[in-house]
């Protein structure tokens, strides 16, 4: 559900801050880990919470339904290295009983 989104936060989304790009390119599947240092440049658990803020407020949709867990789990188990640990415990947060 939509809600009313804090003025930082509006600003990051008009300015294309570092992290809108971040949120916006795991939405889309497009995010790169750098080959020479696999610890760096791994999306955290703050880009996740980005990323389905802006999902829930339909300003990206993207490629993958955040929600899901089905979609999600998939995510995670296609391309692991994309994550660091808080990443994966942000993303898997929802679907926890």
């Amino acid at each position: 559900m939509a809600k009313l989104l804090e003025p930082a936060t509006m600003h990051e989304i008009l300015t294309h801050s570092d992290s809108y790009q971040r949120a916006v390119k795991l939405l889309h599947q497009d995010w790169e880990v750098d080959g020479l240092s696999l610890f760096h440049n791994r999306l955290q658990g703050a880009d996740i919470k980005f990323a389905r803020l802006l999902q829930s407020n339909r300003l990206v949709l993207g490629e993958i339904d955040l929600d899901n867990y089905r979609a999600v789990s998939e995510l995670i188990n296609q391309h692991p290295q994309w994550f660091s640990t808080s990443a994966r415990h942000e993303l898997l947060r929802p679907f926890e009983g």
